[in-house]
């Protein structure tokens, strides 16, 4: 989410201003409270100096929707023009599990942008015929970095190291890879540990660099041959779509709107928890320089035409700017 609004706001629009405003750095941000009022007075500041004021919050599950969901509701006090960018994984459990909060601040909005079919048809489930609020898809989107010619061969993972991200499917698909079909490789994972390590032996192969900034996740990708995410749960992650544009071959599963980003062969799909599968798409892109080039080609070309800030900002903008319009 941090990388969405980090572009959003890096990138020169021809007609909005884009500012960025903080409520917190995370589930244990012993400052979040601090933040959140920082975050109301700055919304107010901003209604008393600027005429048209767009406020778009960006949430995923959990505590995200009372948080953020009560800026969305602040900003509706100030007669601001309000939307919900919604992200994760977690939104349709959480939706089910907490129905009437989810209805209620979607219902709260002039407009929700959703990444993928699934969240589209839950929040028109919360939506009645007479509803003012509109549904709009939405695609997460990068800049697309000039290329480096200078490549490891290493394959990079990184989110969550837990079974929802797959990194269990990926440490198994990893040790049945023969080690002579590995030799020079080398698996590196980058992100907190929420699984158990001691099913799996790990040898000096595999390297975990633990919690790490963003910049230095960059650098994976744009020095690393293949990324690989086996998520069994996704929306659109932007790690897949980073990796594409800095010029690696990518796997991952059939999950959210992974099959879209990785059709026209822009990047080898296997499914959820099918360690067998990931293991003959790693071998089959480790031992295929040609394959392999050409599948890091087309995800580089996929994701500039079709993901890339570039070319998606124009209509980006138009949906902000028709936020709350009547149509």
């Amino acid at each position: 989410m941090a990388q969405v609004v980090n572009g959003y706001v890096s990138y020169d629009f021809e007609n909005v201003r884009v500012k960025a405003l903080c409520s917190t750095k995370g589930r244990r941000d012993p400052l979040s409270a601090a933040r959140w009022v920082w975050t109301l007075l700055r919304l107010l500041g901003y209604r008393c100096c600027v005429r048209d004021l767009i406020v778009v919050v960006h949430l995923s599950a959990g505590g995200s929707f009372i948080r953020e969901g009560s800026l969305l509701l602040w900003a509706r006090v100030l007669k601001g023009r309000t939307g919900i960018h919604l992200h994760g994984s977690r939104f349709a459990v959480f939706s089910r599990r907490y129905p009437k909060l989810t209805s209620f601040i979607c219902r709260a909005s002039d407009s929700v942008f959703v990444l993928t079919d699934e969240m589209r048809q839950i929040v028109s489930s919360f939506l009645d015929s007479a509803e003012k609020t509109e549904i709009v898809m939405v695609r997460n989107m990068v800049e697309v970095p000039p290329l480096t010619q200078r490549r490891n061969d290493t394959v990079v993972f990184a989110g969550e190291v837990g079974e929802r991200k797959g990194a269990d499917t990926l440490l198994s698909a990893w040790n049945n890879i023969a080690g002579q079909r590995r030799s020079g490789w080398k698996l590196i994972i980058a992100g907190p540990i929420v699984m158990d390590l001691s099913a799996y032996p790990i040898d000096e192969s595999v390297e975990f660099l633990g919690t790490v900034p963003h910049k230095d996740v960059v650098e994976l990708q744009r020095t690393a041959r293949i990324a690989v995410l086996p998520s069994r749960h996704e929306a659109l992650p932007m790690f897949l779509l980073e990796s594409m544009a800095a010029g690696c071959a990518v796997i991952s599963t059939d999950v959210g709107q992974i099959k879209e980003l990785l059709s026209d062969e822009a990047g080898v799909l296997v499914r959820p928890a099918d360690s067998d599968g990931l293991l003959q798409a790693l071998t089959g892109l480790m031992e295929n320089a040609e394959a392999r080039e050409t599948t890091a080609n087309r995800a580089r070309q996929k994701v500039e035409t079709e993901y890339s800030l570039r070319s998606q900002s124009v209509g980006l903008e138009t949906a902000w700017l028709s936020i709350g319009k009547v149509k």
